[in-house]
């Protein structure tokens, strides 16, 4: 921190004059986890309704299990409608009880008491939902460790009397009032700085959250309808396909200019007639004969014969009927059998039926 030395003197000479509550003997809990939750409790409000809180849960509960298994809505509801803010308080013990299940898979915090402080202090801030001030509390009470706690509300105190440098952080104010602060005397002045902060915090209430930046708005689009006259239409664009391309003579006409001219050395049919007589000047061009398609032949018809001639031009009543005829015999009339294959691949004649005994033969032809 800059400037560190004036800043001490500024806090050394401020902290005696301060008015801190007297108490006998600072709040304990009989184990780590108890400590823990007393802590998160004393972040969102003073002693009074920290302790009155943490009764209640207790009260509500079996054990520190129980209490981490217990849906926040009825945490809530134990805290009772006394307490400041107990939907905040009620979801930060859930949130830290269960970060404790999940690294130690049970609810007894004693192995921190043979931990060194620093690594206990780090083990503690790197829970979910536990806060350096929280983590500080139990250190000082829990495990009777050198540690100063503050809160945004003592930070913000500390920054508006100029105790420290406004430029720092809460690690670096926390850092800075270990250092300054006597462990003997942590205790008193940890309550009486509560104090001041809660007495200068209703003078002075935070400000208002900034506005929210002004949305910028696009830059507008150019339109397309806007190249179009009013009262007409838009150019269409020409279709290669559907419009020939006009050339030559018929180009200028369209323009409405003249013709062109013929080139030197070659006469058309009307300047040839009006040189001869003057009678044909006023006609058109004759066209140039195209070529003579060659003619198509038609199919000769072949002589049909005489039979076929009578039978054309006889009348229906006397042409002569013809009958169906019936197969001779029941083996004319079925279908031949298609040929079988072999397993080699070969085809191989239909099975012959099986002969009838000469009996039946015999009997059949009498």
């Amino acid at each position: 921190m800059k400037k560190a030395g004036e800043y001490a003197r500024r806090l050394r000479r401020t902290l005696p004059r301060l008015k801190a509550p007297r108490m006998s003997r600072p709040p304990t809990a009989e184990c780590l986890g108890d400590q823990v939750v007393r802590s998160l409790l004393l972040e969102f409000s003073n002693e009074t309704a920290a302790a009155t809180a943490f009764k209640r849960l207790r009260e509500a509960t079996v054990d520190m299990n129980e209490l981490r298994v217990t849906p926040i809505a009825e945490l809530v509801e134990s805290l009772g409608a006394a307490y400041p803010k107990p939907r905040e308080a009620s979801e930060a013990i859930a949130r830290t009880l269960a970060s404790i299940f999940n690294r130690c898979h049970h609810m007894d915090l004693d192995f921190l008491k043979q931990m060194r402080k620093r690594e206990a202090r780090k083990w503690l801030e790197t829970l979910d939902g536990m806060s350096p001030f929280s983590a500080a509390v139990t250190v000082l009470r829990g495990l009777g460790h050198h540690a100063v706690p503050i809160d945004d509300h003592v930070l913000r105190w500390l920054r508006g009397e100029k105790l420290v440098d406004p430029d720092a952080n809460l690690a670096e104010v926390q850092a800075f009032l270990e250092r300054t602060i006597s462990p003997a005397r942590v205790e008193p002045y940890f309550h009486a700085m509560r104090n001041a902060a809660a007495a200068w915090i209703i003078k002075h209430p935070p400000p208002p959250p900034p506005p929210p930046e002004p949305v910028k708005p696009e830059p507008p689009r150019p339109d397309p309808r806007a190249a179009i006259k009013p009262g007409g239409k838009s150019p269409a664009r020409p279709d290669a396909k559907s419009a020939p391309v006009a050339t030559g003579k018929s180009a200028a006409l369209a323009a409405g200019g003249k013709p062109p001219a013929p080139a030197p050395g070659k006469t058309t049919v009307a300047a040839a007639a009006g040189s001869r007589g003057g009678a044909a000047s006023h006609k058109t061009p004759a066209a140039r004969p195209g070529p003579v398609a060659a003619p198509v032949k038609s199919p000769v018809a072949k002589p049909a014969s005489r039979a076929a001639a009578a039978h054309r031009t006889a009348p229906a009543a006397s042409r002569p009927t013809r009958k169906p005829t019936r197969p001779t015999s029941r083996k004319a009339a079925r279908p031949s059998r298609p040929a079988r294959r072999t397993a080699t691949g070969k085809r191989s004649s239909p099975r012959p039926r099986a002969r009838k005994p000469a009996r039946a033969r015999r009997a059949r032809h009498r």
